[in-house]
């Protein structure tokens, strides 16, 4: 599987089908379309072909190249394409309704433990968030590209990516970032280093993934970002999940539940769910330690963090053999994958 083969189906869609996909996204070049869309099935063709998530992201790494001119597409597309709105503020209005306008006093009502003083627990529950009043709510976002909660004053973000697209944004591979003991000790800036190689545990209130789950071939791929997350994350802070879907509610509706339940046995049980025009925004928070699973359960756990695309199989589809055969028909059925997310970018 080689890059040339992927152009070369996406240039082969038929020009009725290109009138369609051009039309909502006029400001964005076929060529980032195709490299976009190119990088993400590449990923999942070499993981469907060889079953080793682990060989197939070394290889992704080593491209820096390849990755540069992703993080640029990827850069226009998240300033110009999409909403900005439409993610990002609510991942604000969200930690900005738990943290300051009752959300985590709501959430601590409806624990099974939950101590008849209200007052009492909240207080507790603020202790362990290390969240004193008119502090700021400290925020990793993983595979950020460009930092966008910079510009929030009541946020201190810290941003990280496998390969930045502005300065600010902290190289990071999230797969291999380990976490450590923070042996009792308090947040300190100066653990941040570029590359970022390791954290300590609990050291942020809200951990973000947006439209980054998607990017990963394989469910336990997801199911560490998430695992990782959850260790990163205060007693009682935040995970935002937001991962494209221009579907109806209803149509991936088993996969969020999937996303939900797995999440919830680590010990993140859902705090507030919306389905946008192109996106489901999910919030969990941490009500206690994590989870601790055995093998079998981690991989159950792992197997419930699919995405639609799982489904399809890509060794078939960018076979030679079916690129020389493809028909009109095939050419249209395969365009009409490009309409399933936000602005015909099939993530």
């Amino acid at each position: 599987f080689r890059a040339p083969v992927v152009s070369s189906l996406f240039l082969s869609i038929s020009k009725l089908t290109w009138k369609r996909l051009e039309k909502p996204t006029a400001a964005m070049s076929r060529e980032q379309q195709q490299l976009i869309r190119g990088v993400h099935e590449k990923l999942r063709f070499d993981y469907q072909s060889t079953g080793d998530e682990e060989r197939v992201w070394e290889s992704h790494c080593r491209d820096a190249e390849l990755r540069k001119r992703y993080a640029d597409s990827m850069l226009r597309l998240a300033t110009t394409i999409w909403p900005f709105r439409d993610r990002i503020e609510w991942c604000h209005q969200t930690l900005r309704s738990y943290f300051y306008e009752g959300g985590l006093k709501r959430a601590l009502r409806s624990l099974p433990s939950f101590d008849q003083n209200a007052e009492s627990a909240m207080e507790h529950a603020l202790r362990l968030l290390q969240l004193p009043p008119g502090s700021k709510v400290r925020l990793l976002d993983v595979g950020s590209c460009y930092d966008p909660f910079r510009c929030y004053e009541d946020i201190e973000a810290v941003a990280v990516d496998l390969t930045p697209a502005r300065e600010g944004v902290l190289e990071c591979d999230f797969l291999k970032l380990r976490v450590t003991d923070p042996s009792g000790g308090r947040w300190s800036p100066y653990v941040l280093t570029n590359p970022l190689v390791e954290l300590p545990a609990a050291s942020f209130q809200v951990v973000v993934l947006c439209m980054v789950l998607e990017y990963l071939p394989s469910c336990l791929q997801r199911w560490t970002f998430c695992r990782k997350a959850a260790a990163l994350l205060r007693p009682y802070g935040l995970l935002l999940v937001v991962t494209p879907d221009s579907k109806h509610q209803q149509r991936n509706a088993a996969m969020v539940a999937s996303w939900r339940e797995a999440l919830g046995n680590l010990g993140l049980p859902k705090l507030r769910y919306e389905k946008r025009q192109h996106l489901h925004c999910m919030a969990f928070y941490r009500c206690g330690p994590t989870r601790e699973l055995s093998e079998n359960e981690e991989a159950a756990e792992a197997r419930k963090m699919y995405i639609p695309q799982d489904s399809r199989d890509y060794v078939t589809l960018f076979s030679r053999v079916a690129v020389e055969e493809r028909d009109e028909a095939g050419d249209v059925a395969l365009g009409e994958g490009f309409l399933e997310l936000p602005d015909c970018v099939d993530l």
